[in-house]
């Protein structure tokens, strides 16, 4: 698990990373908005002793992370990103109709 943090916030952009809650969070374009457009997930599952446990998770909406996506593209080429994106827009519920109307109320924002 990488620990993540807006690139605007805390240290500044000449720093790499930000301590957060004692522990140093990566500086991320674009991660700022992934926690302010967070989506909702629960998952379900068995404990080790048997037992049944869910729990709600934020993780983020496809907006944001098609972008830091296209950033990390951008910036180092890396493939898992292009698969990513190839995956996200083959795989989208309601197909590419559905994820423009997605981006569409972001289309102003700078990064976007």
């Amino acid at each position: 698990m990488d620990s993540l943090a807006g690139e605007y916030e805390g240290t500044g952009r000449a720093h790499r990373h930000q301590r957060i809650q004692g522990i140093f969070a990566r500086k991320v374009r674009g991660c700022d908005l992934a926690f302010k457009m967070a989506s909702k997930v629960s998952i379900d599952g068995m404990l080790p002793d048997g037992g049944k446990d869910s729990v709600t998770i934020r993780v983020a909406s496809v907006v944001p992370f098609l972008l830091m996506k296209g950033i990390a593209l951008n910036d180092w080429l890396q493939e898992k990103a292009a698969y990513d994106i190839y995956y996200c827009l083959r795989n989208y519920p309601g197909g590419l109709d559905a994820l423009v109307e997605e981006f569409r109320p972001h289309v102003n924002h700078g990064l976007v």
